[in-house]
């Protein structure tokens, strides 16, 4: 779980804007609300050039501070690399960090 308001808020604003505002380095965001409260953002970070599929999906509830940050992809793993995520998936974390930046609660993998 991320603290929501770190890096000037920068997650926050990713969840309490309007689903149709474009989010920088991405080809389109979906959003949602379930019945509990809960809100779901997906942000996908690849488009038709690219060789794999990445998303950010960002759950979050109106009544807590913190929000759960999952990065998805299909692209394929480096060869003999164990370890960080940033290290087996390079292109999906360069993608990634556009998005989320490098601060250290919210790119701690990168």
């Amino acid at each position: 779980m991320i603290d929501r308001h770190v890096d000037n808020n920068q997650l926050d604003t990713i969840m309490t804007q309007s689903p149709h505002t474009s989010v920088e380095g991405c080809t389109t965001t979906a959003s949602r609300r379930n019945p509990g409260g809960h809100t779901h953002r997906q942000l996908v970070l690849t488009g038709a050039s690219h060789s794999f599929v990445a998303s950010i999906y960002i759950i979050g509830s109106e009544y807590i501070n913190t929000v759960r940050v999952q990065v998805h992809t299909t692209e394929s793993a480096v060869y003999d690399v164990g370890g960080a995520f940033k290290d087996r998936f390079p292109e999906t974390t360069r993608l990634a960090r556009v998005v989320l930046g490098t601060n250290r609660q919210v790119g701690r993998w990168w």
